[in-house]
């Protein structure tokens, strides 16, 4: 997929659902590719500095309006789905006092 249309389909993902925080399976649905193709797709937009690489399949899109505080939280949830996310007092103390 070209860099541009990925892009596009990022932006767009973040400015409907406000949702900028993905797994390589995620990415893999959205932009429809799968395999070597999306592997390619994903240092492209990695090297291009549009996406960071959080962890092993985990991506957070840098051009983001919603990234800021909450980052951390929903890259946890990303590594731990469907499991509950426990945060450190310090965190919890930085973030909310």
């Amino acid at each position: 997929m070209k860099r541009s249309d990925a892009v596009n389909r990022l932006r767009d993902m973040d400015s409907r659902y406000a949702c900028y925080v993905y797994c390589k399976n995620e990415l893999a649905v959205l932009f429809g590719e799968h395999g070597q193709k999306l592997a390619h797709t994903l240092t492209s937009l990695v090297s291009a500095r549009a996406l960071v690489r959080a962890a092993r399949g985990v991506y957070v899109f840098a051009y983001s309006s919603h990234m800021g505080e909450g980052t951390l939280h929903q890259v946890a949830l990303r590594l731990r789905h469907g499991e509950l996310v426990w945060e450190s007092l310090e965190s919890a103390l930085s973030r909310w006092g």
